[in-house]
């Protein structure tokens, strides 16, 4: 539920029920759930804007995944990292943030899993800071193809994306476009980013 809320850009709802369910979640003995929840906070924090929020969220979400084992485990921290590296971004720590890319391993080709897209797109927010519009947009870009395949195309609205419809890495690209200089191409997918909005009835 949390997920399409965040898809949705619920995004205060999400940061309020998260919170609510992480104290139930450790009363039932339940940390790795707890995990997960801290992670949807984190997104929704950034997405809010409360990048301090949404850094130490996604800090307690790494917590609790050093002490568990488990599949979801790998990729839980990633999606928590990178929400890391979000925040640190926003908030202007660039250094931190490559810091954070190498720690958790995020700088190097990504296996695919559902959050992949997330996780390239905020590496790309951090080349985009840092003045690497080339490398931003490979990343923006990989991260488009990632949410396609994984939740639909403009035809096939997603259902469970998160922080939003899977096509808002259009904007991200288009900056970097602009940074390099090919204003046309930035254009255009500044264009295809108002229709995919259109057809899922995003805000955005």
């Amino acid at each position: 539920a949390c997920l399409a809320l965040l898809r949705a850009d619920c995004h205060e709802l999400v940061r309020s029920e998260t919170t609510i369910r992480i104290a139930h979640a450790y009363r039932a003995g339940q940390p790795l759930m707890a995990g997960w929840l801290y992670v949807l906070r984190a997104l929704a924090e950034n997405g809010m804007g409360m990048y301090r929020s949404a850094l130490a969220s996604a800090i307690a979400c790494l917590a609790t995944v050093r002490v568990h084992d488990g599949v979801d485990r790998l990729t839980l921290r990633e999606v928590a990292a990178a929400a890391r590296v979000r925040s640190l971004v926003e908030l202007g720590n660039h250094d931190q943030a490559r810091r954070a890319v190498d720690t958790y391993r995020l700088a190097g080709p990504l296996p695919e899993f559902w959050g992949s897209g997330y996780v390239l797109h905020s590496r790309g927010m951090l080349h985009l800071a840092v003045g690497e519009p080339a490398r931003a947009l490979a990343d923006f870009t990989e991260s488009g193809h990632r949410w396609r395949r994984w939740y639909g195309t403009h035809s096939q609205p997603s259902r469970t994306a998160i922080g939003g419809v899977p096509f808002g890495w259009l904007s991200s690209a288009a900056v970097a476009l602009a940074m390099m200089g090919d204003w046309d191409a930035a254009e255009a997918l500044t264009a295809d980013e108002v229709a995919s909005a259109r057809v899922h009835q995003s805000p955005h």
